[in-house]
């Protein structure tokens, strides 16, 4: 579990702290179709409930970076952490597809339990 844990930081402060992201802070992709640039780093945190069954609920936070490539792709990493009755991680790797103030989401990601991986998730 601490494995995860130490994974997940530096994970967390590779794509978020890094230089590279911070030097880049400025920067940004110019959409020639809705005439305006868009910012290429994003990061989102998350607030919220998870629940299983329905006396089961666990505090969920997490935590998103993307970058964006180009007016129509973003690519990202995401975690969350569950805790409480339930009691897990959840690590994504999304492909965010905007159109225009909307986005489409999808990416491959697994959940750890006790340090083990019990799913694959999309």
């Amino acid at each position: 579990m601490k494995r995860l844990y130490r994974l997940m930081t530096a994970l967390l402060f590779g794509f978020v702290v890094s230089p590279a992201v911070l030097a880049a802070e400025g920067e940004s992709v110019d959409s020639e179709e809705h005439g305006h640039a868009h910012h290429k780093n994003t990061v989102a945190g998350f607030v919220g409930i998870t629940g299983e069954e329905r006396r089961e609920r666990a505090l969920t936070l997490g935590i998103d970076y993307a970058r964006r490539l180009n007016d129509r792709f973003s690519l990202g990493v995401g975690i969350e952490r569950a805790l409480g009755d339930l009691d897990f991680t959840v690590v994504s790797v999304p492909l965010y597809v905007h159109f225009g103030s909307w986005k489409w989401i999808i990416g491959p990601g697994g959940e750890w339990q006790d340090g083990e991986r019990e799913h694959f998730l999309v």
